[in-house]
């Protein structure tokens, strides 16, 4: 049997439809239809049930490190639990986990002797559209209210026992070390050196924006163009699957990152920003530092397309690292 991460794209897909197919029925659903949605780091599956309502079935890739099953499920289950208490006390339109009928929200699933255990979460289907590049000032202050109110209800959450999300802005000495020793390895010690740089540069922005929190809480930390959609005027945020702890200023700077490149990048991202004052105060001071933290984002993409360069879904991206470590250099010595 080939390994899982030797085959072909399409072959990654037939073996998620197969997991797929298992689980489903686990939640009480006979599909009617699924198509795929998305294959990238995970996987999602658009899924029609007999009663024509839509959700979106999560297949979500194992992880790196040596957590096991439960502290896997455990972090997701967190993930459900942040969801809940976004929608109830904030009356925002998220994704509505699709529960078993013993009450679970994620449940494990494989094929034996083809595709180990994987952790899946079912969503009921959150309608809109989305805008790719035709946003407009207006949309981009909707985001920036939309992120403000998120922040200034993580400064007063209190998450329950066992509440488990990772640290998703790290920058520490360790994480300088991993980074560096994979960039020597993989492409040279230039391009290590940059790292270090950048993640020197955003430890010194932490140290002096504190912990505290109206500084740092729990984040979604991917809020872009594919993760909120629009429906009238009401604007709805989807994939909570990256949430976890960090600096808010992290939180726009992902956003401002899938912005450059687009037209009107000033404009919109002049809106973004105004859109979030309007909800929560951003000092002239602190909106300095955004541009530090889309840096460290910017190496935690370039570190993901390393480590996983020999997925299908990566190898473009991968291509082209020489390229976006020299930007980066440019704006480490630049002081941008």
């Amino acid at each position: 049997m080939i390994e899982y991460g030797a085959l072909t794209r399409h072959g990654q897909i037939q073996r998620m439809r197969q997991v797929a197919e298992r689980a489903l029925p686990l939640y009480g659903i006979e599909p009617i239809t699924f198509s795929l949605l998305n294959h990238a780091y995970n996987t999602t599956f658009t899924v029609a049930g007999p009663d024509s309502a839509l959700y979106v079935l999560h297949i979500l890739r194992p992880p790196e490190d040596a957590r096991s099953e439960a502290q896997q499920r455990a972090r997701v289950q967190s993930e459900l639990w942040w969801l809940d208490r976004v929608r109830a006390d904030l009356h925002l339109t998220v994704p509505v986990p699709v529960h078993t009928p013993e009450g679970e929200g994620v449940v494990a699933v494989g094929v034996e002797g083809i595709i180990p255990t994987r952790l899946c979460t079912l969503f009921h289907w959150v309608d809109g559209r989305f805008l790719r590049h035709r946003f407009t000032s207006t949309h981009l202050g909707a985001v920036g209210r939309l992120t403000a109110r998120l922040h200034r209800h993580s400064m007063h959450l209190r998450v329950p026992a066992g509440f488990d999300r990772p640290k998703v802005d790290r920058a520490d000495a360790e994480t300088e070390e991993r980074v560096a020793q994979l960039f020597s390895d993989s492409v040279s010690g230039a391009a290590a050196a940059v790292m270090r740089s950048v993640l020197q540069r955003v430890r010194h922005a932490q140290h002096k924006l504190g912990s505290a929190s109206d500084t740092f809480g729990l984040i979604h930390a991917d809020i872009h163009q594919k993760n909120y959609l629009f429906r009238g005027r009401d604007i709805r945020l989807i994939d909570f699957g990256d949430c976890g702890w960090g600096h808010y200023l992290y939180d726009l700077a992902v956003t401002v990152s899938e912005l450059e490149g687009l037209r009107h990048y000033t404009q919109l991202r002049a809106a973004l920003l105004a859109g979030y004052r309007q909800v929560r105060d951003l000092s002239s001071l602190h909106e300095a530092l955004i541009d530090t933290f889309v840096m460290l984002r910017e190496v935690q993409n370039l570190t993901w397309f390393l480590t996983v360069r020999d997925d299908p879904s990566y190898r473009e991206r991968a291509a082209q690292i020489g390229d976006r470590v020299t930007v980066l250099e440019r704006l480490v010595g630049t002081g941008a």
